[in-house]
């Protein structure tokens, strides 16, 4: 399944969060006994559009790849600690950071 910038966004559906967005996968009304479908091609597109362009962007990746430019240059702002398991061992390592062509703010979660 394709993933798009809402997808990545830690801040989707929350208070700083586009209505466009925020109601764009609720599921509504089935009529004429047609199940209505989560956006996709030209939709989307154009959800994505106001996800590149939302001040509360903040997206998490795994790779170090922009999901809104595709860049892979950035800024480390902070390193913001680790993640545990149950038993107290490192389980992954978080990173803030800045794309340094589009400006969007993401969270590189590296796993151990």
């Amino acid at each position: 399944m394709e993933r798009y910038l809402m997808d990545y966004c830690i801040n989707y559906n929350s208070e700083g969060c586009q209505p466009e967005i925020k109601n764009a996968r609720r599921l509504k009304e089935i009529t004429n006994g047609k199940i209505p479908l989560w956006p996709s091609g030209k939709e989307q597109m154009e959800l994505d559009k106001i996800c590149e362009k939302c001040i509360s962007r903040y997206f998490e990746i795994s790779e170090n790849v922009c999901p809104v430019c595709r860049n892979e240059e950035f800024e480390k702002l902070v390193k913001a600690g680790r993640i545990f398991n149950e038993h107290d061992k490192p389980k992954a390592e978080l990173t803030i950071m800045e794309c340094n062509k589009c400006k969007s703010k993401l969270r590189l979660v590296e796993q151990f």
